[in-house]
């Protein structure tokens, strides 16, 4: 997200595998996680204490290969909510399915900080300038005007992107609350002004050119022309959609997850070349999470719908749109429903496909300090699966703390999905990890712990089915100099 193009990239292996080579200051074993198993405790994951290796920027750069497609996208999700400890399956660490320690996505994994010191980040990504694969980063969510920030890596640290000459001049690097991030081959969208009066933006940053250690970009308000969103959070690219009779155009839809009324809530599509803007989904409660698999669209509508649960809906990705559809009764809209004796569906939060086989969700979550629907709180979150043509959701995992970031990958075709995900509890957060078997799915599986006592894991990554390298984004609200862009790479 992802909501992003798969990426299973031999450029981006390469270019990450240094990360993972001493190329840190602090080096990059500071923990291993997961692959050996583990003792389940109530709302603890694994007993083992650890220390995670922190400031590893210095000498950190990306070099190698070339990189296509998107990484991160949408990929993430948000949430937290009230403190405690899960409890239920999540309970600790296995490693004895798809891999031992060290071998396969479910092996131990060492940890490195790629970047520290980090104000509310959400969204990561990756692209390449100048030929070479940078990692790219934001952050300043929530922390007011101007106060937002696109982060690169330069071959030696981090550095704010800055604007190109020709920048739009109603929008420039110094970004209000932005909250997520895809990427389309060299070109990035940012959704910029949640919890932001009247300045919501989905922003196009192109053009990257880099002179010594300085890097710049063009920045541009796609949606300057039109209508501006309200508190626009996640996004999902759409390529070569006829949508005006014109010719093909690539899209960014978006959804506006809003406590306003009065047709504040949609999915709306805004093409990439800032021309067209439609409404696609309308009569919405509060949409979050978005993706596709290039022929449907699927909707988490975290409130409202189903009484006060939310709801999780399908749609059609149809090329033009003369009236909105209905989010709650449309005739062209599925409406997804648990699997039979299944719990109700609540709080729908971050949706990922996963490339292949369908669709995977989280339960429970809630973007934090945005009024509207609250996280559920310990012990009621859960992961669910719904298969690309189907209309039922079934349970991957339950018992979660307010289910938060999602990100799943199927690249061998194979029908067993790489699926990694975080709980966004307060100060206990965790990043767990599980390989499902889409066609019988057993919901009795402890996931592989990945990362614990982490506070508000937002947006996750995963780069490789087949090893752990993997990502995170950490404290997305600990205000400043307190959030983390963090790597797992199999040891």
């Amino acid at each position: 997200m992802k909501k992003h193009s798969l990426i299973k990239l031999a450029g981006l292996f390469m270019a990450a595998a240094l990360a993972f080579t001493g190329c840190d200051s602090g080096g990059s074993d500071g923990v291993v996680l997961g692959g050996g198993g583990g003792t389940s405790t109530t709302g603890g994951g694994s007993t083992t204490t650890t220390t995670t290796t922190t400031g590893g920027t210095t000498g950190f750069g990306i070099t190698g290969g070339s990189l296509t497609g998107a990484f991160g996208g949408t990929g993430g999700s948000s949430g937290t909510g009230s403190s405690g400890g899960s409890t239920g399956n999540p309970g600790g660490n296995t490693g004895n399915t798809g891999g031992t320690a060290g071998n396969g996505f479910l092996g131990s994994v060492g940890i490195l900080d790629l970047e520290t010191g980090l104000n509310n980040p959400t969204d990561f990504s990756a692209i390449v300038v100048n030929g070479t694969a940078r990692f790219v980063v934001i952050d300043g969510f929530r922390q007011g005007a101007n106060q937002g920030r696109l982060l690169i890596s330069n071959g030696t640290d981090f550095v704010q992107v800055g604007a190109n000459q020709g920048t739009d001049p109603n929008v420039g690097p110094d970004l209000d609350s932005p909250f997520a991030m895809v990427a389309l081959g060299n070109t990035l969208f940012i959704s910029v002004g949640f919890g932001q009066t009247n300045d919501g933006k989905i922003v196009r940053v192109d053009n990257f050119q880099q002179n010594g250690n300085a890097i710049n970009a063009t920045f541009t308000d796609i949606t300057a022309n039109f209508t501006p969103p309200i508190n626009p959070a996640y996004m999902t690219i759409v390529s070569n959609v006829n949508a005006d009779g014109n010719g093909p155009k690539d899209f960014i839809y978006f959804t506006q997850y809003s406590s306003n009324t009065g047709g504040a809530n949609l999915v709306r599509r805004v093409s990439t070349d800032g021309t067209l803007s439609q409404i696609v989904v309308n009569n919405l409660n509060f949409p979050a999470g978005i993706d596709h698999d290039g022929v449907r669209l699927v909707v988490a509508d975290a409130a409202g719908g189903a009484g006060s649960n939310g709801q999780v809906i399908k749609v059609p990705l149809t090329n033009v749109v003369t009236t909105p559809l209905n989010g709650s009764s449309g005739t062209d809209v599925t409406i997804v429903q648990p699997a039979q004796g299944e719990a109700p569906i609540v709080r729908p939060l971050e949706v990922v496909y996963d490339g292949n086989n369908g669709f995977f969700y989280t339960e429970g979550g809630a973007i934090q300090a945005q009024t509207g629907p609250a996280a559920l709180g310990p012990g009621q979150g859960r992961v669910r699966f719904i298969t690309r043509t189907g209309s039922t959701a079934t349970i991957v995992n339950d018992g979660l703390t307010n289910a938060a970031g999602i990100d799943a990958i199927d690249s061998n075709d194979d029908g067993t999905s790489a699926v990694l995900f975080s709980e966004a509890i307060v100060s206990t957060g965790r990043v767990l990890r599980r390989l499902v078997n889409t066609n019988n799915i057993d919901n009795t599986v402890t996931p592989t712990g990945t990362d614990t006592g982490i506070n508000n894991p937002l947006f996750v990554g995963i780069a490789d089915e087949d090893d752990p390298l993997l990502f995170a984004v950490i404290n997305y609200i600990g205000g400043q100099a307190n959030g983390i862009f963090r790597s797992y790479s199999g040891n």
